[in-house]
């Protein structure tokens, strides 16, 4: 990592790194959406600059707009280093981000948190200390050691074995070998519903429209679609099972256009 890019994270670092949104909705619960090491991408000042100094990124935003909750949280670990040193200079550490949640969704009856690879990791965590969540958890990992990280406080180190939330849904893909490595040291939890995707992407293994039907179902609609879900997943023909094929495969098509005019 370069000196400039440095600066510049120490720089953001001071400032909040989380935003709250509070909506009209019917449905009393609370979204905390937990953005990924892929935040910006590649790890250099330019785009640093471009994706977190001036747009301002956080994952899931746009995915997850006209969501049916009543508030929704978005963190960013812009050090990338899987909220080891926090969100920012205050809140600097995993333990003052639980205190951070548990202030912000005490008053809801339902919460749901979703994170994808880094992002999934800390969802995992701070569902074992907000009772009253489920996670939704698109290939984090669980030991950290097994990504070539080592951290100080073995506490958060692998944290396969201390994951007391009874309300977990992991998907990961079947072909990709991090994915595999990981799930490996969970496969015999019998509190997490898993979905195995014949597909060697790392995180979520199917496209835009079928990832925001997920992201809004209720807890018991996602226990049904594990229970349907049980055995190894083609992933078009598990997105045709929630959302019409003509709607998909549109909005695959017009991705594809926007990308050629857009670049």
């Amino acid at each position: 990592m370069n000196q400039r890019l440095k600066r510049n994270i120490q720089k953001i670092y001071k400032k909040k790194n989380y935003k709250i949104i509070y909506n009209k909705k019917k449905m009393n619960r609370c979204f905390v959406f937990f953005s990924g090491n892929g935040i910006y991408f590649p790890d250099n000042s330019e785009e640093f600059y471009k994706t977190i100094e001036i747009g301002d990124r956080y994952e899931w935003k746009e995915i997850s707009k006209d969501i049916d909750a009543k508030k929704i949280i978005y963190l960013r670990d812009i050090k990338k280093i899987w909220y080891q040193k926090g969100i920012n200079n205050k809140i600097n550490d995993i333990n003052k981000i639980i205190l951070l949640l548990k202030k912000e969704t005490k008053k809801f009856s339902e919460i749901v948190l979703v994170g994808s690879s880094a992002g999934g990791y800390i969802a995992t965590i701070i569902g074992n200390f907000l009772k009253k969540a489920y996670v939704i958890n698109f290939a984090g990992q669980f030991d950290l050691k097994l990504e070539g990280v080592i951290i100080k406080n073995k506490k958060y180190q692998n944290i396969s074995k201390k994951i007391d939330n009874k309300k977990i849904f992991y998907f990961f893909s079947n072909k990709n070998k991090n994915d595999l490595i990981q799930y490996n040291l969970i496969k015999k939890k019998k509190n997490i519903t898993f979905f195995k995707f014949d597909s060697n992407v790392h995180g979520p293994a199917v496209s835009f429209l079928v990832l925001k039907k997920i992201i809004n179902m209720s807890f018991m609609e996602l226990k049904e679609l594990g229970k349907n879900n049980d055995s190894l997943i083609n992933p078009i023909k598990f997105s045709f099972t929630l959302v019409s094929p003509l709607k998909l495969l549109l909005s695959i098509f017009l991705k594809k256009i926007r990308n050629l005019i857009y670049g």
